[in-house]
């Protein structure tokens, strides 16, 4: 049974297994869901990627430590339970996520098992800088 704070967005190519892809929604933490990254996931899906987006918990009810978590369980439900409900790959997982979620995205890149590649647009993160 899927997570009801993730959504499959299965590829439209006939790779298999598609590539996996983690979307972060934006919306500086505080605000929108995952619904609002539908013009980003159909170019995601068009080009081979299977993408689950997340819903996680917001700011400023939830700090910071509780959000990663949620993207920490999310990537593990990907890679244990997303091959059972998509065609997935989870040795080829990506994050990506704009502003907000982009500072988010490379946060994912610090995990234990972090994502083969993370894509973070729009971020005003400084990499030099301490987390």
């Amino acid at each position: 049974m899927p997570d009801p704070s993730l959504k499959l967005y299965p590829s439209r190519t006939n790779e298999h297994p598609a590539r996996t892809l983690l979307h972060i929604h934006g919306r500086v933490l505080i605000g929108a869901s995952r619904s609002t990254s539908s013009g980003p996931i159909k170019r995601y899906t068009s080009q081979g990627f299977t993408v689950f987006s997340i819903d996680y918990r917001l700011a400023p009810e939830t700090k910071l430590p509780e959000i990663i978590e949620d993207f920490q369980d999310a990537l593990e439900w990907v890679r244990t339970e997303g091959t059972k409900i998509g065609n997935t790959d989870p040795n080829r997982l990506a994050v990506t996520g704009g502003l907000a979620s982009g500072r988010l995205t490379l946060m994912t890149g610090t995990f234990e098992t972090p994502p083969k590649a993370l894509v973070s647009f729009y971020d005003n993160g400084d990499l030099v800088e301490k987390w």
